[in-house]
This record gives structure tokens, sequence and C-alpha cells, in this order.
């Protein structure tokens, strides 16, 4: 499984579709490409990654809500 497919997968319980843009930044972020396989050693920084990630969503969707 590559990187960007375990990105999306974790969000997508919640409703969240994640944008190219959005996968992007993700992994530019983690110093990892999105096309690298997801392993014992990348996946602690993308979980990091992925959390710091989170404000932005919720920023967005406070932004819906106005």
């Amino acid at each position: 499984m590559t990187v960007e497919e375990y990105i999306q997968q974790k969000f997508q319980p919640f409703g969240i579709q994640l944008s190219e843009a959005d996968l992007l930044d993700i992994s530019l972020s983690s110093g990892i490409s999105g096309e690298d396989e997801i392993n014992q050693s990348n996946i602690g920084l993308i979980s990091v990654v992925m959390a710091k990630f989170i404000p932005s969503l919720l920023l967005r969707a406070s932004n819906i809500n106005k």
C-alpha cells in the first residue's frame, strides 16, 4: 500500500475526501513521497504529519458552517 493510499484510507471513515493537493501537502511535510510504500520505518512520521494536518481540516469545517 502506498503512503497516499494509507492516508486516504485513514481519513475515509470520517467522511473526509482528501484532494491531490492535500495529499501533496502531507507528503511534502513528511519528506516522504506519496508513491512510497508504507512500512515500519515511515508509519510513525506519516502518523505525526497526518495529526498535524487535522487542524486545517477543522478550519475548513468551521468555514463551511458560517
